[in-house]
């Protein structure tokens, strides 16, 4: 499997390469203290336009639309049955296959299972980008009280999410590749660290219409901590990540 592109550190090399040349110029022409403010001006300018592109990739609102597998005909189908058969083995129940909708929004397929017992949701989706096709993935969630939730996926996480998505009561962790009974035993474990060491009960009453509103509060709150990452601090974070991978975050949970 190709690693994904760096596109953090292609970010801050164009950044560089743009003031660069001004910078040249003025130096040549007007002096030092012209050329620093000529590349500044060039990379504050960069890095707002770099702003006001993220800002308008995450919109406010999602859109949950039914779906169907035989609409999704790049679907790994050999990926998703494996998935969905060790869920099966666990005793999840599915509920329903829906993709989300938004301006622009990349093509995809999940479908949501629950746990009754356990009070965890799973889904398992895919999803298509200009042309390129994410691994088949398993992510678990818990909804707990006072706004916290855990999530538990067999996905790497996307360093722009890494950057600028860190909502503070949403907490996850990144288990690459493992298999679902992996997935559920680490998710399980951290659940009741998290509900012992704050003080909370479950969340939620298992239905698919709580799990769409648990989807949409946490889109909300990490399109919260977008707008309010500083630009400089999210590219440096993503630059990180991008070096080595970041697969958990706790946020204002600090595990004792």
């Amino acid at each position: 499997m190709s690693s994904p592109p760096r596109i953090f550190h292609q970010l801050a090399v164009r950044t560089v390469v743009l003031a660069a040349v001004p910078a040249a110029v003025a130096l040549w022409a007007m002096g030092p203290i012209a050329a620093l403010v000529v590349g500044a001006t060039v990379i504050v300018v960069e890095l707002s336009r770099v702003r006001s592109i993220l800002r308008a990739g995450v919109p406010e609102t999602l859109g949950f639309v039914p779906s169907r597998p035989a609409d999704h005909p790049w679907l790994d189908a050999d990926g998703f049955r494996r998935e969905l058969g060790e869920l099966d083995e666990l005793d999840f129940e599915p509920t329903a296959d829906y993709t989300i909708t938004y301006p622009n929004a990349p093509t995809g397929l999940a479908r949501v299972l629950v746990h009754p017992k356990l009070c965890v949701y799973a889904e398992v989706s895919q999803v298509r980008d200009k042309g390129k096709v994410t691994p088949t993935t398993t992510c678990l969630t818990s909804m707990l009280e006072n706004g916290w939730s855990l999530q538990t996926s067999s996905l790497e996480p996307p360093a722009v999410a890494v950057a600028f998505m860190k909502a503070k009561r949403s907490v996850w962790r990144s288990l690459p590749q493992a298999p679902v009974a992996e997935l559920l035993a680490d998710h399980l474990g951290l659940r009741d660290r998290m509900c012992a060491d704050l003080g909370l009960r479950l969340g939620g009453d298992g239905t698919l219409e709580r799990y769409f509103e648990l989807q949409q509060t946490g889109h909300e709150a990490r399109r919260e901590a977008l707008l309010h990452t500083n630009i400089v601090t999210g590219i440096a974070r993503g630059i990180a990540a991008e070096r080595r991978p970041a697969r958990q975050w706790f946020g204002e949970y600090s595990p004792r």
